[in-house]
């Protein structure tokens, strides 16, 4: 998988992706965004919810570099702590409600 294969790929504008095969050779400056998909990878429960919404690979590719991110960017790790427990954004459609909203 790769970054621009990322759902929100045109719109983000996070420098830190987890997707990018040179995350960890890019620079983050404090306050910079942070990937939408690491702020619900550290929330209880989150397979779950990447699982229902089609995002398995993402959720893979991330479990893969959060530990490297971590220690890696310290200011990341600061506020993805505070994400784990704030209530998930992501949204899931079942294929039922899609169906429903086209009818």
């Amino acid at each position: 998988m790769d970054m621009c294969d990322c759902p929100n790929w045109s719109s983000c504008n996070a420098p830190i992706c987890p997707l990018d095969s040179r995350v960890l050779q890019r620079a983050y400056l404090r306050g910079e965004a942070i990937c939408f998909y690491m702020h619900e990878y550290v929330k209880p429960d989150s397979y779950n919810r990447f699982k229902e919404s089609h995002r398995v690979e993402i959720y893979k590719a991330i479990a893969n570099v959060i530990e490297e991110v971590l220690s890696t960017y310290g200011y990341i790790e600061k506020r993805l702590e505070r994400a784990s427990s704030t209530p998930s954004r992501m949204v899931f459609v079942s294929d039922e409600e899609k169906v429903e909203a086209i009818i």
